[in-house]
């Protein structure tokens, strides 16, 4: 059996345990401590995953693990988008938001491989839930003024956190065996190649307006960031933008 007939089948295998891990994460019965355990075992597989594609040829991994665009409807509260944004960093994709569905709700997608794609997709879910549910305990209701700086909070220490990851996950890799700056072009690969995948959509950049919010709230939000569990997985993704 050729080296890349193995690789196939081990990447099969690890897909469907990532598909396994997602879905035992997002059960609704499942408590927060098992979503983030289950959460934390499907990063490091998609982390091994990772390093397993860095030998293989970009034509190769489309059949192993296709790019696609990975769509799901959530909360439209702007800082939500922050988090999408510093998650779709986290495992290699980029991050879009369309078209609004009502007052609260609106489209958001993931454009990457599918193994990473989906996963952030799912994870994404799940931490801005996380957020919510902490930010109703404390204030009161999802949309007051003091939730909003809570998350605003929260969704910039979370893209720090993930910026500090990426840095420490490439000193590592390139410390145990030296293949940091095969990652390094791994992820630019990836990010060109997301690129390429959206280059005919109607993409438009965002306009970022200044707006007064709370302190001693953004301060919890962004202490609250520092609680919710993060593996290691290194990308590089542009700020999310638009669809029209």
């Amino acid at each position: 059996m050729t080296a890349l007939g193995v690789l196939k089948m081990s990447d099969a295998k690890i897909l469907e345990k990532v598909r396994k891990l997602l879905a035992m994460a997002n059960h609704e019965n499942a408590n927060e401590h098992e979503r983030d355990t289950a959460m934390r075992q499907a990063h490091a597989l998609l982390t091994k995953h990772g390093l397993d594609m860095v030998s293989v040829e970009n034509h190769q991994r489309e059949k192993i693990d296709p790019r696609g665009e990975f769509t799901h409807e959530d909360w439209s509260i702007p800082w939500t988008r922050g988090v999408r944004s510093a998650i779709a960093k986290l495992f290699m994709c980029d991050y879009y938001y369309g078209a609004k569905i009502n007052g609260t709700r609106q489209y958001h997608h993931f454009v990457g491989r599918e193994s990473n794609a989906t996963t952030a997709e799912y994870m994404s879910v799940f931490v801005v839930g996380s957020i919510l549910k902490e930010g109703r305990s404390r204030y009161g209701h999802n949309l007051s003024p003091e939730t909003r700086a809570f998350g605003e909070g929260a969704a910039a220490r979370l893209y720090q956190r993930v910026e500090q990851l990426i840095s420490t996950k490439i000193q590592e890799v390139q410390a145990s065996d030296g293949k940091g700056l095969a990652l390094i072009d791994l992820r630019t690969s990836e990010e060109e190649g997301n690129g390429e995948f959206v280059k005919d959509w109607k993409i438009k950049k965002a306009v970022s307006r200044k707006t007064e919010v709370n302190a001693h709230a953004y301060r919890a939000g962004s202490e609250h960031a520092n609680s919710i569990g993060l593996n290691v997985q290194v990308s590089t993704t542009q700020a999310p933008k638009q669809l029209n």
